[in-house]
């Protein structure tokens, strides 16, 4: 059997359920669960700052990145190769507001900081 690493953004809040603690987990399609405390604290870890290649991940998923001292309203996005054209391929690119302003080639730097930022 292959082995396989999700990704994915959630909202949770301590809850007790029957007695036991756990979280309430809430996903980004609204679908709500619960899980116990030790369940969910080896899956997950809180958004503070995450690697670049985390950041990566939910990039690919169609969510931005940022570093927290850029300028306000600058992110990174994921530019996802679309079969029905053959002439795009992967990339980033740095967007503004809603405007993309060019292709993204991390520094060293930025590729190893541990506190990129996921936005919306």
């Amino acid at each position: 059997m292959k082995k396989y690493i999700g990704t994915k953004v959630i909202s949770a809040e301590p809850q007790i359920k029957d007695g036991k603690c756990g979280y309430q987990v809430v996903y980004e399609d609204g679908y709500t669960s619960w899980s116990p405390i030790d369940v969910f604290e080896k899956a997950y870890h809180e958004v503070k700052g995450c690697t670049f290649w985390e950041a990566l991940a939910v990039a690919r998923q169609g969510r931005g990145f940022r570093l927290p001292r850029w300028l306000p309203g600058i992110s990174i996005r994921a530019s996802i190769k679309n079969d029905a054209n053959i002439t795009t391929r992967d990339h980033l690119f740095c967007e503004a507001g809603k405007q993309n302003i060019s292709i993204f080639r991390p520094t060293l730097e930025e590729l190893l900081s541990e506190d990129w930022e996921i936005v919306d």
